[in-house]
């Protein structure tokens, strides 16, 4: 479906433009592969995927928030952000939240990509634009 294909191709780009050309990063790689996978079954929630995609690959990248970052969220955001953080890669796609919570893990991540990154994802535009105001 659309958002599946629209969050497909934010990873994507999020790896192609953060990574450093030609420089290949295994973790990376299986993170952006489990995703995929995760997004392709039946019951995939893409915006939860979205997350601990963004949260993990900020880890892989050296950008990990720390606990006091963290505290910023609501008691059950920042016990979700540590569970995708500190778990099996696996694991970590096994969380579920309630659509306000990860509300609100969209937001911290957005406005950490943008403070510790110079990136802009054009994906990323349109899984704000199209489908997060729908």
């Amino acid at each position: 479906d659309f958002a599946t294909a629209v969050y497909a191709s934010c990873f994507a780009e999020f790896i192609d433009k953060a990574l450093i050309e030609k420089v290949p990063d295994n973790n990376a790689l299986l993170l952006l592969l489990k995703s995929l996978q995760k997004l392709s079954k039946e019951n995939a929630e893409p915006r939860l995927t979205g997350c601990i995609f963004h949260l993990r690959f900020l880890d892989i990248l050296g950008y990990r928030p720390d606990d006091e970052i963290l505290s910023s969220l609501s008691a059950t955001g920042h016990s979700a952000a540590l569970y995708i953080l500190s778990s099996p890669l696996n694991k970590a796609f096994n969380i579920s939240l309630d659509t306000v919570y990860i509300s609100e893990l969209e937001t911290f991540i957005e406005k950490y990509i943008d403070y510790h990154m110079d990136i802009k994802l054009k994906s990323y535009k349109i899984i704000k634009d199209l489908l997060l105001t729908n």
